[in-house]
């Protein structure tokens, strides 16, 4: 048998992944005012806040380790947190790993952080001021005097 590779994402390691439909029977549907819960499935919700953490934690530690070696231990460190914790199945357990993670985020928030240079906010976004009024700007590269 050829065994296919499959590429996985790095990141969607740190994401509860959903069991496959067995075919056991029909899908439970829950009563009026009654919420369904599968044990063994993290929501699109949940998948997005964990993509989200995991790039802003990223974010805010190129913050305070701004060398690339010292950044790129950090990260793999950080990386094995979000792997420990990708086997959870509960979505109340998962829960309480996501707002404990977004807790952590906020204390660690850096106070000066890193912004790209020419992103909004970085030191090279927006750099050449607009002309003043009364001048002009000529595009037509020589031919100013009409020749």
């Amino acid at each position: 048998a050829i065994q296919k590779k499959v590429w996985h994402s790095p990141v969607s390691a740190a994401i509860p992944q959903t069991p496959p439909c067995t075919g056991s029977g029909p899908i439970p549907r829950p009563h009026r005012g009654q919420r369904l819960q599968h044990p063994a499935m993290a929501t699109v919700a949940q998948k997005t806040r964990v993509l989200a953490l995991y790039r802003d934690s990223l974010k805010t530690l190129l913050s305070w380790a701004v060398a690339r070696d010292i950044f790129y231990v950090k990260a793999a460190e950080l990386r094995a947190e979000f792997d420990k914790n990708s086997q959870l199945t509960g979505h109340d357990q998962i829960e309480r790993v996501l707002a404990r993670g977004e807790a952590r985020l906020r204390d660690f928030a850096h106070p000066d952080p890193y912004i790209v240079p020419y992103r909004p906010g970085g030191s090279l976004y927006a750099r050449n001021p607009p002309f003043p009024e009364g001048i002009s700007m000529h595009l037509d590269f020589g031919r100013e005097g009409g020749h």
